[in-house]
């Protein structure tokens, strides 16, 4: 006789809040596992919108709807228990609604990705109600791309007119919203609170989307050029090597959108400048060499402390033709995750500090904000600008004492490295030159304007 390993079966299934204690169990339980891994990672545009406009769906909802705050599916499989999280539980009588809000910027699977998820959830929770609804609200950033039709949105959600739709046998509830209506909602009901946010994460989509069709198109001739041994068609070669190129140029993008710098290595100083063409006007060009005797920060061998450049520059790039043999380190912080240490009153206090003005234009001011809440954010920082009557703010202080206590990113440039930075959001300075005093970085300043 054939042993027959049988499955634990599902039990004590029940829906629960985001307050019942075995659920705030695991959740601390998950966040001391995942401590120093994904606490630290840059979150991008998109994934910060996401959230936004998931809860201003959420709140939605709740406007003319009978919304369960048990949205927590608990159960347990021999001794082990189990969750899973819905977007939304809505209760007619005894009828359950449960319903996924997904926000991306990607076409095709994500409908399906969701029906999966819902469905899924239905088996579990069919042992407490066999008359379950599904719904599906998507929300799609880069809506200006693609195909998929948009649809009428209600501000009362009970009457929203929602699409039936199969998939795998399986009947579902869907709805396709425009990101700006949604956001809209959100900021004339007082939860979205950075309406500007959401033209960033717009503009990071359909990066992305570029990105994604510059690599298919890439894939595509390089196919060619391999199956047809057309290695010498020079106008092919041009082609691949444009869309390689524009994929680069994107990637760029995108890396100074999400975390404010990028890193390129054995480049060439034609490669920078077609990159520095697409990131806008460059206004300013120095050769940061060490000059003896020199009294300058910038030209000694002397380390140089955190700072922006000049505030017209949106971005700086630096070239590096030659590096020390001991020191050198580039060093990079974040200001945006300095500013968020801050108690609230020490950040409305810091918008009242003004720095003075780094003068190498002619219609340069006597001084300049240390912080521009404008979205997006931006900071001008430097010790050695910060005026005298500010030296005792406290406000000031405590940034600074985040700044020193905080560990740098040290990148070390060598020949043929690239480095470029948002200045308006990046600290950059530099560890002591040490080695050799041959030390050369071109730098440029780019303003895109």
């Amino acid at each position: 006789m054939n042993n027959i390993e049988l499955k634990p079966a599902i039990r004590n299934v029940q829906l629960v809040s985001v307050d019942h204690p075995f659920y705030k169990l695991y959740l601390s339980q998950f966040r001391r596992k995942s401590n120093g891994i994904n606490n630290s990672a840059v979150k991008s545009k998109s994934f910060l919108i996401s959230m936004v406009l998931e809860r201003t769906v959420q709140e939605w909802i709740k406007t003319s709807a009978t919304v369960s705050k048990e949205r927590i599916i608990y159960y347990e499989i021999g001794r082990k228990r189990f969750f899973k999280e819905l977007d939304y539980v809505i209760k007619k009588n005894n009828r359950y609604i449960i319903g996924e809000i997904k926000v991306s910027s990607m076409e095709g699977d994500v409908v399906s990705k969701a029906a999966k998820q819902l469905n899924e959830s239905k088996i579990i929770l069919s042992h407490i109600s066999k008359d379950i609804g599904m719904q599906i609200i998507s929300i799609n950033l880069n809506y200006k791309n693609t195909e998929d039709k948009l649809d009428e949105f209600n501000p009362n959600f009970s009457g929203t007119i929602f699409r039936s739709v199969e998939l795998n046998r399986n009947k579902y509830e869907f709805i396709n919203l425009s990101p700006v209506e949604i956001n809209q909602w959100g900021v004339n009901n007082s939860i979205v609170k950075t309406p500007e946010l959401l033209q960033a994460a717009i503009f990071e989509a359909e990066l992305r989307d570029k990105r994604r069709s510059a690599k298919k198109e890439l894939e595509d001739k390089v196919k060619i050029q391999v199956e047809n041994k057309v290695a010498n068609d020079s106008e092919l070669q041009t082609e691949i090597k444009d869309l390689m190129m524009l994929v680069s140029i994107l990637t760029i993008k995108i890396d100074l959108l999400e975390k404010g710098w990028v890193h390129l290595t054995n480049k060439s100083e034609e490669f920078l400048n077609e990159v520095l063409q697409n990131l806008g006007e460059v206004i300013f060009v120095t050769d940061v060499i060490i000059k003896e005797d020199s009294k300058a920060l910038i030209t000694s061998g002397r380390a140089l402390d955190y700072h922006t450049d000049h505030h017209k520059a949106k971005f700086i790039a630096w070239y590096c033709r030659k590096q020390t043999s001991l020191g050198g380190e580039t060093i990079l912080m974040d200001a945006e995750k300095v500013y968020g240490k801050l108690k609230e009153d020490e950040k409305k206090e810091l918008e009242h500090i003004e720095l003075f003005e780094h003068k190498i234009f002619p219609d340069d001011k006597e001084s300049h904000p240390l912080v521009n809440n404008d979205y997006p954010r931006k900071f001008y920082y430097s010790y050695w600008l910060v005026k005298k009557e500010q030296n005792n703010n406290s406000a000031l202080k405590e940034f600074q004492r985040i700044i020193k206590e905080a560990e740098p990113l040290k990148i070390l440039l060598a020949s043929g490295d690239i480095l470029i930075i948002d200045n308006h959001r990046i600290f950059h300075g530099r560890t002591s030159i040490d080695g050799s005093k041959d030390r050369f970085l071109r730098r440029y300043w780019v303003s895109n304007s």
